[in-house]
């Protein structure tokens, strides 16, 4: 429990006891706050933390942290970032491409996807979580086309056939 306490002396307090060296980025604003993280895990108390004082962390390493403030500047700078490539094979990438890009828009960005027409693929750069969802929509969107198998058979009767046979239908 903290009671009108800088943000600073907070986290630095919360790092000494996880053992976690917290390092800030140079436009970090330090202010007074009241907040009672008791009996929480660490990483739920640094993430109360920066909600609570308008902050967000990036992990550098097993040991240590960096908190940044939330700035849509600072998330795209220190947000990580990657590169899938998706070779579709059902259905054509330039008629997902509007789909895919409005879906993984967040409130900091759009997402980079680039079109490839002559090999069918879709390149996605952005978020790893980002990634994920492309690659959970593509999956759902490239699937074949259903068929439907019908089995045909046309017999050939002759009456007279039938009727040699003993079955006589016209006196029935």
């Amino acid at each position: 429990k903290f009671t009108d306490a800088s943000v600073r002396s907070i986290f630095q307090a919360l790092g000494k006891h996880a053992q976690i060296s917290i390092i800030y980025d140079e436009l970090f604003k330090d202010m007074n706050l009241t907040i009672d993280i008791s009996g929480k895990e660490f990483e739920d108390a640094v993430s109360y933390l920066c909600l609570a004082s308008k902050n967000f962390y990036r992990i550098i390493d097993e040991k240590t942290i960096i908190v940044v403030p939330d700035q849509p500047v600072k998330r795209i700078q220190y947000e990580q970032n990657a590169i899938q490539v998706f070779y579709l094979s059902n259905i054509n990438a330039q008629d997902i491409f509007a789909a895919l890009q409005q879906m993984l828009r967040s409130q900091f960005r759009a997402p980079n996807i680039f079109v490839d027409k002559n090999l069918n693929t879709i390149t996605v750069r952005d978020t790893p979580a980002n990634i994920e969802l492309a690659a959970q929509l593509i999956r759902k969107w490239d699937k074949s086309k259903a068929e439907v198998v019908i089995d045909l058979e046309i017999m050939e009767v002759s009456r007279y056939k039938l009727q040699t046979l003993g079955a006589e239908f016209s006196s029935l």
